[in-house]
């Protein structure tokens, strides 16, 4: 399953000619752009070391469950769903459908906040989000799990619009507390 119209409510999905970012539209006026978000590991790392404070604008807490918002099918393993959203963030993968999972609820978890923080333009709701990796998860396939694994890991790392107490880096500024790498990461994707 991959991220589309049919799993996002809020708009259709289109390619922007002019700045290649993915959009939509909820209405005549209201643009979708997405092109940025933060990776599994900004958010694991703001929820272990600054108090999830990056979470707050989101309805998710590191505490509830993977099984609260996602459906998890028996084909992939009952635990799973008993496990916290800040665990999945930390699954590493591994062999058959269950390790297909394991990489996919890393990123779909990752994509549900980026979807749900305000300070941040994802390529799809929180709907969407949800939609397509239960999609994935229910057919019982590991290729298709792993291809929407792929799909949602790219979105995540189009570029965190955050810093590392959570605070909105206005315009994609660079503050001089960011390290040299996502410095130059971010003076390029502002270049482009």
């Amino acid at each position: 399953m991959r991220l589309s119209d049919e799993a996002d409510p809020v708009g259709a999905s289109a390619t922007d000619a002019l700045s290649g970012t993915v959009s939509g539209s909820d209405s005549a006026t209201n643009l979708i752009t997405g092109n940025e978000g933060c990776t599994p590991g900004y958010w694991k790392n703001n929820a272990d070391k600054r108090e999830a404070t990056a979470w707050e604008p989101t309805p998710y807490d590191p505490e509830m469950l993977v099984g609260n918002v996602f459906t998890i099918p028996s084909c992939v393993n009952s635990g799973i769903g008993n496990n916290t959203l800040l665990q999945a963030l930390s699954y590493k993968g591994g062999r058959g459908v269950a390790g297909g999972a394991w990489n996919l609820l890393r990123s779909a978890v990752a994509a549900l906040l980026n979807a749900a923080h305000p300070d941040i333009n994802y390529c799809t709701s929180e709907a969407g989000v949800v939609a397509a990796v239960n999609e994935a998860l229910a057919s019982c396939d590991r290729t298709a799990m792993l291809l929407l694994y792929e799909e949602l890991d790219l979105h995540n790392n189009d570029g965190c619009t955050l810093d590392m107490h959570g605070n909105s880096i206005d315009g994609g500024v660079v503050t001089a507390s960011e390290s040299g790498f996502l410095s130059w990461f971010r003076l390029f994707r502002i270049r482009r």
